[in-house]
């Protein structure tokens, strides 16, 4: 056995060395640029963003408060449509696509930072027929909105 040990290694190294295929260094990496495309129609910040069937959906967010709007960009026309309202008004959400449709889970709302109200509700939107559904809150490891104590 310890004669053949050696000469295994030898082989692996010699397989390794012969299998790998050397990369040509002259080949030219394509670059790819940033280009502007057609503005939001709301500006806001801290929103959800999601990509569902080829658009890109805005959700939610703050301007001047929380919004409840929902709007969707498409590539191929270079625009911007506004979609059904979220029924809870939000921002810091989280965004998430499952099987074609767009969940919107959690956040804050509220006008200012002094009076903001933590959300565990979690929505559905369903691309298809516009409409939002709400589902079952998120479980959370405390109760929102009260004092913990």
């Amino acid at each position: 056995m310890k004669t053949l040990f050696p000469s295994f290694i030898f082989l692996c190294a010699l397989s390794l060395l012969f299998s790998c295929k050397k990369e040509d260094v002259t080949t030219p990496v394509p670059v790819k640029e940033w280009h502007s495309v057609a503005p939001m129609p709301t500006s806001r910040y801290n929103f959800g963003l999601v990509e569902c069937n080829g658009f890109l959906y805005a959700v939610g967010g703050y301007n001047t408060d929380g919004l409840h709007n929902v709007e969707a960009y498409d590539p191929s026309t270079n625009s911007w449509q506004p979609k059904a309202k979220m029924p809870t008004a939000r921002g810091y959400l989280v965004v998430a696509t499952v099987s074609n449709k767009i969940y919107a889970i959690g956040g804050i709302s509220g006008s200012n930072l002094n009076d903001i109200t933590y959300e565990n509700v979690t929505e559905e939107y369903d691309p298809a027929t516009n409409k939002w559904t709400k589902k079952a809150p998120f479980p959370a490891p405390y109760a929102y909105n009260r004092p913990l104590v």
